[in-house]
């Protein structure tokens, strides 16, 4: 899955990964695609260890946007910004860029700390092992910006899935 405002054409390992459906407006801002020859794990894309080894999180459970408590240190991984970890500043922001938005998007923020930038969107959010949603985008001034994203039970429940976890 990434995120709803993203590409609806996407592909893994040089493999097409076939669009499903996607929400995008409201509270939501998310798609997800199958993955045929692929199984699925319950793994997010994290980063790489060096230049060729690809780190995968194990996603071990999931904590709903209530459960979700303000100035939680949590951490995100998006493809331009790579790996940063922030804290949970607020749970009612409306994204501009969204179609009749509803002000239910998180936003995470570190002093000096660039969260988010163009091409982080879909990134997984976490503490640990614990899936907590997808990122958004961002907010801040182009340069160190705050990292803004959808709550998992809002993914879910949005396009009709469930992350998959083990315990």
């Amino acid at each position: 899955m990434t995120a709803g405002h993203c590409s609806n054409t996407l592909s893994y390992s040089g493999t097409s990964l076939p669009y499903q459906g996607q929400v995008y407006s409201g509270s939501h801002d998310e798609q997800w695609h199958s993955a045929p020859g692929f199984t699925v794990k319950n793994w997010a894309y994290d980063g790489q260890w060096d230049e060729t080894t690809p780190y995968y999180r194990l996603v071990t459970g999931r904590l709903s946007r209530s459960s979700q408590g303000l100035n939680s240190f949590y951490c995100k991984y998006g493809k331009i910004t790579f790996y940063g970890c922030g804290y949970l500043v607020s749970k009612w922001v409306a994204p501009g860029c969204i179609p009749d938005v509803q002000a239910t998007f998180m936003q995470l923020h570190r002093d000096g700390v660039d969260l988010a930038s163009g091409g982080d969107s879909g990134g997984p959010v976490y503490p640990g092992g614990t899936a907590l949603g997808i990122v958004e985008g961002w907010a801040g001034d182009g340069i160190i910006d705050d990292l803004l994203y959808t709550a998992v039970n809002y993914v879910e429940s949005g396009l009709g899935v469930t992350v998959l976890t083990s315990s």
